[in-house]
């Protein structure tokens, strides 16, 4: 089977059955998965269902075993192997081999409603989608996907005017550097009929992308969330590097407005660990006797939704979140989006300075002052992005040797050979690559570096220059031995693998650093990497992949550039914090518990804290007097040389803070409580 699968892709023109799986963002669901979200989402006999993505037939089968007829179940699936399997699984059923995407794969169905549409979409990057892909072009690219999307919807009657206008918007505006599966979640979402349940498998990342506010906005306009589970222990699908996310919600008739909710509307979000994982159940040791888990399971979390029942076990964690919290924690940055205007005619952003916090800290936060403002950091000056991505960093980074006052002597990568070179001060900076170069303390010091990055500019190989008829001979001059032999080496070189060989040029994000010669610029070459920006070298940083609790690190005098397996913070323009102020509210407990409630969990249990996370964080709109106190700790904090220090540095910081936002009286209970917010999230993420 695995060899006919290796043949098919070969065939279809992949390289590989897994560069085919990847650009089909194949993720099947499995029987066990299948019954947990066909049961939570509350499927009867009676019921017509739809699985779009449907795969080998997982989602479906579960929905069959709970009653309903082969031919109420719909599919669609562009995989010809799956299909097959798919078909042999459910051979009454009306499954259909296709793209979901387009309009044709629709004509065989009676309607284009369902009582329930349950589907796990593909995750497909968009860099993957930028073109076609298989020998009969089953796949679209990312173009053809959202004019494809515009026919679907137009071919839906029962849709009236007004929906199909807002959906037409939101299909055109939806973000371009979106993965396949929005796109998905949008389509899945118009064929669900009023009243019936939409019940889809989700990475984590749906809950905190920017992209993802256009689903959230569906969500809140079209639909009542009822549950969110969460697989804590990442531990349902083997292969998948981030948390999976199920979401279960009714159709409701459109809202005049998304951000209309009513007091007492509230969903279930539900943590799953490891420890309730059965040999034939994700819930199985919750109900060890019993041979259908799932029904009950079902059964206890819609009394816990309707009774508004927390629980709190080793097993399983269950908290009923207003939906306000959900809602107000998008609606700012939904309403600043430009197609927020074309879908709804109020224009005004609640400009209300409470924040939402995270529904894990919602009790803690009831003892915060009511005149306490917060602000979000980037309306302070305070910019994210990520380090440095060479593409190529075999070339690119070099190890420091030794150093005179003219040149660097560097050690290559192995990949290159391990040769010792010499290159000029001018065509290097000192670079952090990975957390295993930090420091002990809060601050890095270029002086102390050992990694260095080649950043040559106004320099060209010599038969570069040679060859140029342009600007290139005027502004360019030719690279001394070393490196110039260095370069060349490195064209001759695999920087693929033995299967899928490529030259150092080949790479994605090398190639993009070819330039033909433009107005006013030379061209410019592949051992050039673009210019260094601020976000290279930031004011501070944090690692991208934290086992542990995130740390803030100061780069001194901004000089070193750092890697893109950092996340890059910098202050910018006019603001009334400085670097040091900026360190010290980072470090704090805090910000490091609105990090762990808010940036994603990956499969290991490490925290993925990207700049998209840090966008949306808020800080109490601090007094002068108090960033000025926390100033002073920030630079304590910068050149404190202990962990003993740190701490107690940090623990000053955490006092100044909560000082500011709660009551004298409740301050000292607020930072133990805090303390165990912070403690509880890092075991949760551990276990």
């Amino acid at each position: 089977m695995l060899k006919n699968i290796e043949v098919f892709a070969l065939k279809e023109g992949f390289s590989s059955s897994y560069e085919r799986k990847k650009r089909l963002g194949q993720y099947f669901s499995g029987e066990k998965l299948g019954r947990l979200l066909a049961n939570l989402a509350g499927v009867e006999s009676d019921n017509t269902v739809l699985d779009t993505m449907a795969g080998s037939g997982d989602l479906l089968s579960s929905c069959h075993e709970l009653g309903v007829a082969q031919n109420a179940l719909s599919g669609i699936e562009v995989d010809p192997i799956a299909y097959k399997e798919c078909n042999r699984r459910l051979n009454e059923s009306n499954c259909v081999l296709g793209s979901a995407f387009e309009e044709s794969s629709y004509s065989n169905f009676k309607n284009r409603e369902w009582d329930v549409v349950i589907t796990n979409p593909p995750y497909v990057r968009y860099q993957r989608m930028s073109s076609r892909a298989g020998s009969d072009n089953l796949l679209s690219n990312a173009t053809e996907i959202r004019s494809q999307l515009l026919k679907v919807l137009e071919s839906l009657s029962h849709l009236d005017a007004r929906d199909k206008e807002i959906f037409s918007n939101l299909i055109k505006n939806y973000s371009g550097l979106s993965d396949l599966a929005v796109p998905s979640w949008i389509l899945n979402s118009l064929l669900v009929k009023e009243g019936g349940t939409f019940a889809l498998v989700l990475p984590e990342s749906w809950l905190s992308r920017d992209y993802a506010l256009i689903v959230k906005y569906i969500l809140f306009r079209w639909f009542r969330i009822e549950y969110i589970v969460e697989d804590a222990n990442a531990c349902w699908f083997s292969e998948a590097q981030v948390k999976t996310t199920l979401l279960i919600a009714r159709r409701i008739p459109r809202k005049e407005s998304a951000f209309d909710f009513c007091e007492h509307d509230n969903f279930l979000k539900v943590s799953i660990f490891d420890k309730a994982k059965s040999n034939s159940s994700l819930v199985g040791n919750l109900y060890p006797s019993n041979d259908k888990p799932e029904r009950l399971f079902s059964g206890d979390m819609r009394e816990c939704l309707l009774s508004k029942y927390s629980i709190h076990s080793e097993m399983l964690e269950v908290e009923s979140v207003p939906l306000s919290n959900m809602i107000l924690g998008v609606e700012k940055y939904i309403k600043n989006k430009k197609w927020f205007g074309k879908v709804e005619s109020n224009r005004n952003i609640n400009s209300s300075p409470l924040i939402s916090f995270p529904y894990e800290m919602l009790s803690w936060s009831n003892g915060i002052k009511g005149n306490v403002k917060f602000v979000d950091l980037i309306s302070l000056g305070v910019r994210f992005g990520q380090g440095l991505r060479t593409g190529a960093n075999s070339f690119f980074y070099l190890d420091l040797i030794s150093c005179d006052i003219d040149y660097f002597k560097v050690r290559t990568s192995k990949l290159t050979g391990f040769s010792e070179i010499k290159v000029s001060h001018e065509h290097v900076m000192k670079v952090i690559r990975r957390q295993s170069e930090l420091p002990i303390g809060y601050t890095v010091s270029d002086d102390d570096l050992l990694g260095c990055v080649l950043t040559i500019e106004g320099y060209a190989l010599s038969e570069d220059i040679l060859e140029s008829n342009g600007l290139a001979r005027e502004e360019y001059t030719a690279l001394d031995s070393d490196l110039s032999d260095y370069i060349r080496r490195a064209e001759l070189i695999n920087f693929g693998s033995d299967s899928n060989p490529k030259k150092v040029v080949e790479l994605s994000a090398v190639s993009t650093n070819v330039r033909t010669e433009k107005k006013g610029s030379a061209e410019r070459y592949w051992y050039m990497l673009p210019s260094i920006a601020r976000r290279h070298k930031p004011d501070m940083f944090l690692a991208r992949v934290n086992n542990s609790s995130p740390k803030v690190f100061l780069n001194q005098d901004s000089k070193a550039i750092i890697d893109a397996n950092f996340s890059t913070v910098w202050l910018e323009g006019e603001s009334k914090l400085d670097v040091y102020s900026l360190l010290a509210i980072m470090n704090s407990t805090l910000f490091s518990v609105f990090l762990e409630c808010s940036a994603s969990v990956m499969g290991g249990g490490a925290l993925k804290v990207e700049a998209t996370h840090l966008k949306r964080l808020s800080i109490p709109d601090f007094t002068a007097i108090v960033l000025t106190n926390l100033s002073s700790l920030g630079f304590d904090l910068s050149v404190s040389v202990s962990d003993d220090q740190s701490k107690e540095i940090v623990r000053k910081i955490d006092e100044e803070i909560i000082s500011f936002i709660f009551e004298e009286d409740n301050v000292e209970l607020a930072l133990i409580d805090l303390e165990e917010l912070k403690n509880k999230a890092l075991v949760k993420r551990s276990k």
